[in-house]
């Protein structure tokens, strides 16, 4: 529920941060098998900088509902080739939400 800890998926590096009006907060995570982790909607922009180390289970923020939302929930998301862009229209930072995106079920063990 809203509030809840959100927590990185694997070891990796921070590598962009940002507020958008469909993911509003979210951070994504360059892991080292070179595969990238998003979360989305999260309750405010993380205190986490680009550059920062993460380990398993460090605490990225916490659960909200920023963005294109119809209520608190954590969106997860992952990816072996990751980009992110700048709209014209509003300035704001995206990624490609839906291009290249994979299952994450596919890897879990």
């Amino acid at each position: 529920g809203y509030g809840s800890p959100i927590v990185a998926i694997g070891d990796g590096q921070i590598i962009a941060n940002g507020q958008n009006s469909g993911w509003g907060n979210w951070v994504a995570i360059r892991h080292q098998n070179d595969m990238v982790s998003t979360y989305g909607h999260m309750s405010s922009l993380s205190l986490l900088r680009v550059g920062t180390e993460m380990k398993a289970g460090d605490i990225i923020g916490y659960e909200g509902n920023t963005g294109n939302v119809t209520g608190s929930h954590l969106h997860l998301s992952l990816y072996r080739e990751f980009f992110t862009y700048v709209n014209d229209k509003n300035d704001q930072l995206y990624f490609n939400y839906f291009e290249g995106s994979l299952d994450p079920r596919d890897y879990l063990y």
